[in-house]
């Protein structure tokens, strides 16, 4: 699988997940749970700090963050992301200070 082909299919999922919360009536699981297994299948397990990734978050990478916390652990978040379960967290918090500050 590409990498926009994996692009896409979390960007899908993104939508799917801002539908629920829009209306509490519509139910997505099973189309998320699909999507999230094509992606499980092509998934890269990193067992060492290679391939962590440090620095500036991306709009995308923060998208991701703020719309999947509170329903996957940040150390699930940390792995899809490549970054450390400590700067997932971190930059939770400092967005939801952001944003209640704004």
């Amino acid at each position: 699988m590409t990498r926009e082909e994996k692009r896409a299919i979390r960007l899908q999922i993104c939508r799917l997940l801002d539908e629920e919360r829009r209306n509490p009536f519509v139910n997505n699981s099973q189309k998320i749970e699909a999507l999230r297994k094509k992606l499980e299948n092509n998934k890269i397990e990193f067992t060492s700090t290679v391939g962590i990734k440090t620095g500036k978050w991306t709009q995308e990478e923060i998208f991701y963050l703020m719309n999947h916390a509170g329903k996957v652990d940040f150390q699930r978040i940390a792995d899809k992301l490549c970054r450390t379960k400590a700067a997932v967290t971190s930059k939770y918090h400092e967005m939801k200070k952001r944003h209640l500050a704004g």
